[in-house]
């Protein structure tokens, strides 16, 4: 399969693959396959604040196919194309991380950020050198943000910059690429492209029709320049003038069915209907991202919380808010709402996993449509390892950052740019586990390593419903301590239990 631009322009594409290849830190001559991922390399949540727009083209022809047998891809596209929700989003800063442990082998800044034209730009990225041959790339990273240097060692999880549409880009998204072998490669695996799957546990596809991103604005209209993925007009607050005023909505809509109708109706306080728009046909092409504004001239005949609701295709998509107030009332801000969950990810981790802190938040963050960010303190034994505000729903931090014991608390506000609202926090009171790493190399003999930092723990072994302690002693490799075991007999089984 040939290797065109796609969203790296051709002139950078090939700079790029002409520099020498360096050496990971835990690289390996003997890797045939590449190292599986355990999570998207960006923070928030894929299918709630993050949107995978294009995957990897598995059409060699000049047709698009993706791993799941449809079109959510382009030509000649060799990655996933992860979006966030535009450029106030950008503004804030989503963090990208490291997806695996890794040497930094090429990193580049100071290009423009917020580029909406393909015209060929150079862009600001970070390429990593994983296990042997194994790469992944980071492309259109936010001007200023790239916080690594080549030759720089770094853990998964780690921060390696932010997103943002530097270079071939149309708006702030990241391009992830896997390549092994010098050759990019398709992480996914479907019924369109079997065999092994690179990822852990693999993210789905979709199919439902879904509302991503809503808000109010008192705007007659909207001008391209202004509009998505720009920040639109944002309200959620209408002074009655006594005369007709607009009140509108802008939203952003996934998988939409082509010659899709819609609905607005405005309901009063009591739930009677003010106005109603009837339905309406959009004549549109069938699109699995899609962005919209209406706005229609009204004058309120009473104060109080209103509701706009919106319909597509006879389904009730969003439910929204709106306040009105009389004549020489002044507009209050109200603080964003509180998260309705916190979580880690995973649930239950191990030393050898970068650690997410996921929030689960309304459809709606924020009464008076405001962009939300969030702050995340993360507290590791007691003390602040990291604390940094975003605009995702998630945040991270890298491999081996707890050691076997240490209580985790991550503790998230949201603030609206002008008042915070209630935090939340996760607890993990020391949970933090000592992975095991196991590598077959004979028929009977096995290596077993695990991090230093758990060199005081002892490793057991079980053939049956039974553990014995591990005899043979373990030796220190590096950042690992490490074994030589036998495995004859029956399946065996090992774990670390605390002195």
């Amino acid at each position: 399969m040939s290797e065109q631009s796609d969203c790296i322009s051709a002139m950078q594409r090939m700079a790029i693959i002409a520099q020498p290849e360096r050496s990971g830190g835990v690289a390996s001559t003997t890797e045939t396959a590449p190292q599986p991922y355990r999570f998207q390399p960006l923070a928030g949540t894929v299918w709630q604040d993050r949107f995978i727009l294009n995957f990897y083209d598995n059409d060699p022809s000049a047709g698009i196919l993706d791993w799941d047998c449809s079109q959510w891809t382009y030509d000649n596209h060799y990655a996933t194309d992860i979006l966030i929700r535009g450029f106030a989003e950008q503004d804030i800063g989503v963090p990208v991380f490291a997806a695996l442990d890794g040497v930094v082998a090429y990193a580049h800044d100071g290009e423009n950020d917020r580029n909406t034209t393909l015209e060929g730009q150079p862009a600001n990225c970070v390429i990593l050198q994983h296990q042997g041959t194994h790469q992944s790339w980071y492309w259109h990273l936010r001007k200023g943000s790239v916080a690594v240097a080549v030759g720089e060692e770094v853990k998964a999880g780690t921060q390696i910059g932010q997103v943002g549409s530097s270079g071939h880009s149309w708006m702030p998204h990241l391009h992830f690429e896997s390549r092994f072998d010098g050759y990019a490669y398709e992480a996914y695996s479907g019924p369109c492209h079997p065999g092994p799957q690179h990822w852990v546990n693999q993210t789905s596809i979709p199919r439902h029709t879904w509302i991503s991103e809503f808000a109010m604005h008192d705007s007659n209209s909207i001008p391209i320049a202004q509009f998505y993925p720009q920040n639109p007009p944002r309200t959620g607050t209408f002074v009655r003038t006594g005369a007709a005023q607009p009140i509108g909505a802008w939203y952003v809509i996934h998988n939409e069915p082509e010659s899709s109708v819609w609905r607005a109706r405005y309901l009063r306080p009591d739930g009677t209907t003010g106005f109603d728009s009837g339905t309406r046909t959009l004549n549109n092409e069938s699109s699995r991202f899609a962005a919209h504004w209406f706005s229609f001239a009204l004058a309120p005949d009473t104060n109080g919380a209103w509701t706009l609701e919106l319909s597509v295709n006879g389904q009730v998509l969003m439910i929204a808010p709106f306040l009105v107030i009389d004549a020489g009332a002044i507009p209050v801000n109200r603080s964003p709402l509180r998260p309705a969950a916190i979580a880690f990810d995973p649930l239950a981790p191990t030393t050898n996993d970068a650690i997410f802190c996921r929030l689960t938040v309304p459809p709606l963050q924020d009464p008076d449509y405001d962009v939300v960010s969030y702050e995340y303190n993360w507290i590791i034994a007691g003390l602040c390892y990291r604390r940094v505000t975003n605009a995702a729903l998630a945040d991270a931090i890298p491999r081996g950052a707890a050691l076997p014991g240490d209580a985790i608390r991550c503790v998230v506000t949201p603030y609206d740019g002008r008042q915070f609202g209630t935090p939340i926090e996760a607890t993990i009171p020391g949970a933090i586990r000592p992975s095991l790493d196991i590598r077959n190399i004979a028929d009977n003999r096995v290596v077993i390593s695990w991090p230093t930092s758990a060199a005081g723990y002892v490793l057991q072994s079980a053939s049956a419903a039974a553990w014995s302690n591990v005899t043979a002693k373990a030796f220190r490799s590096g950042t690992a301590m490490a074994l030589t075991n036998e495995a004859t007999g029956s399946a065996r089984f090992f774990r670390l239990i605390s002195p």
